[in-house]
Formats: structure tokens, C-alpha cells, sequence
């Protein structure tokens, strides 16, 4: 049976678990968080490990751990958070949640899956920032005793649980990989087998048939025919395409050409139209004295 929150809890050492809920991370995004809600806190993750050394608190991932071993989601849910293989660091934060949260038999079964997985992981040191691959940190979660500077819970032998009949001797990706190759390569040579005794087959039929002896002749000048058909055909398609091509840039040309057209006929139509109001404008005079009537009147061309 999986154990409960409060086992979860208990098994993580007590020194880190204080500096997790005094940190500043896990009072102002930890709370009130939900098996659904944790999933976006988890997907902001750059990187995995356990304290932070230069500031002394606890990293993002391990506050997060700490709040999944608190909600305790259902083994449906954790198998959804494992079904996503490009979600890389709410993997990794299951399979810590598994390791801690679960009876060595599933422990295995569900981790060893993951084995096949070799996506990189930034991971925090105490020396700084490095890469492992997936495949690495599921081998260290099973057969190491401490992971980012922490105690991991005890489990037996895989060898010990296979004994005891609640494992399956283990089979690995690669195993399986390999026998498949094996079975390719021998139904590659059968068929090649096959091949080659349909081949002599077909030899021994064209031994005995009588050629014409013209045959090869023929057969060459239809070949070159062929090729020289094949050669006007490709000449004639890149000329059409070239031809398409021209025709295309001459079509942009000509829009191009009417476009300015246009905009000069509308200059040249400004220009008039100014200059025939420069020639009706009529100086500052008085609109009921004789003189602008008379420069008005000379103005429009009127005596």
C-alpha cells in the first residue's frame, strides 16, 4: 500500500523539512496549492536539487516535493504526471515523489519505465550548475543512498524482491531492442535467400530464350529516345516556369508604372489647381471699393 501524507512527510529529514516550510518559496507559492494547480508551479522549473548553497534555502523543486508528498495525489494522477515524456521536470519531481511515497515493488515497476528516457536535467550542485540525463538520475533514485544531499528511504535489492516473487526478472529497453534487430536481420537474409534463388531461376529462363538480334539495338535506341524526350520535356517546364516568372515581374512593372501614372496626373491636377487660385487671389482690397472690382474683372479675362 502507498503510504499516507503524514508517512510521506515523516520520511524526509527533519532539518530540511523546517528549512522548506521557512522559506520564503514555499509560504508565498506553496499555499493552497492543488494536485492540478502544483502542475503549473512545476512547469516553471529550470533545474532540480536540493539546497540552494549560496543562499541557503531550499530550491523550488524541493519545496514542490515536499508539497506533493503533503497532497499525496492518487497513483492515477501520478501516472498521468509520468505519461507526458516532454514535461522532463514534473518527471523528475514524480519519480522523487515515487521513490519516497511508494513500497519498493512499484517503486521499481514504475521507475524502471523511465529508464528509456535520456532527456538532459539541469541539476544544481554545490559547486553550481550541471547536465545528467534521465536515465541517470532514475538509476541513482534506485541504487543510490542520497540524492541532492538527501537521505533517500531504504528499499531491498532488486534481486531480493525477484527471489520473493514480487518482481519479474527485469528486461531491459535495450534487450528488447537488440532481439528485434536479431529478428530483422535474419528475415533480411531469408528474404535475400529467397531473392537470389528467384533470381537463378529467372537466369535459367533467359538462358533458353531465343533472342532477336536487334533486340539490344532496339532496346538501346528507345532508352536514348526516352532520355531525349525526358530532356525536351524538362527544357520546356523551366522555360514555361521562366516564361511565368517573367510574365509575373512585367504584371508587378506595369502596376508599379500605373501606380506612379496615377500619382503624377494627381500632382500635375494640385498643380493646376493651385496656380489657378494664385491667379483669382486678388490682393487686400476693400470688397466694395471700384478697384477690386476692376482687378477681379481682369483677373478672369472680362474687359
Amino acid at each position: 500500500m502507498k503510504n499516507t501524507a503524514a508517512q510521506n512527510i515523516s520520511s524526509v529529514e527533519i532539518i530540511l523539512r523546517s528549512r522548506v516550510f521557512n522559506s520564503y518559496y514555499w509560504k508565498e507559492k506553496c499555499f493552497g496549492l492543488t494536485s492540478e494547480t502544483i502542475i503549473d508551479k512545476i512547469l516553471e522549473l529550470k533545474y532540480i536539487g536540493g539546497m540552494n548553497h549560496s543562499s541557503n534555502q531550499p530550491t523550488d523543486f524541493i519545496c514542490l516535493f515536499i508539497k506533493l508528498l503533503q497532497l499525496n495525489p492518487s497513483e492515477e494522477i501520478i501516472d498521468e504526471y509520468l505519461s507526458d515524456p516532454d514535461l522532463k521536470y514534473l518527471r523528475a519531481l514524480t519519480a522523487l515523489f515515487i521513490r519516497f511515497a511508494y513500497p519498493p515493488a512499484k517503486i521499481y515497476t514504475k521507475l524502471e519505465k523511465l529508464y528509456c528516457d535520456y532527456k538532459k536535467l539541469v541539476i544544481l550542485k554545490s559547486k553550481g550548475y550541471a547536465i545528467i540525463h534521465m536515465d541517470e538520475y532514475i538509476d541513482s533514485l534506485l541504487n543510490d543512498e542520497h540524492i541532492f544531499e538527501i537521505s533517500l528511504p531504504k528499499i531491498p535489492k532488486r534481486s531480493v524482491l525477484e527471489e520473493n516473487g514480487e518482481l519479474k526478472p527485469y528486461v531491459s529497453v535495450l534487450e528488447n531492442e537488440l532481439n528485434i534487430d536479431r529478428n530483422k536481420k535474419e528475415d533480411k537474409s531469408e528474404s535475400e535467400n529467397e531473392s537470389e534463388t528467384e533470381e537463378e531461376k529467372d537466369i535459367d529462363i533467359f538462358k533458353n530464350l531465343k533472342i532477336p538480334d536487334n533486340f539490344f539495338k532496339n532496346k538501346k535506341r528507345k532508352r536514348s529516345e526516352d532520355k531525349n524526350d525526358k530532356k525536351e520535356k524538362h527544357k520546356h517546364k523551366h522555360k514555361s516556369e521562366e516564361d511565368n516568372e517573367k510574365h509575373k515581374k512585367e504584371d508587378i512593372n506595369i502596376k508599379i508604372e500605373n501606380k506612379n501614372n496615377e500619382n503624377k496626373i494627381i500632382k500635375s491636377e494640385e498643380k493646376n489647381k493651385k496656380e489657378e487660385e494664385e491667379k483669382i487671389k486678388l490682393p487686400d482690397l476693400d470688397p466694395e471699393s471700384d478697384e477690386y472690382w476692376l482687378e477681379l474683372r481682369k483677373r478672369i479675362g472680362i474687359n
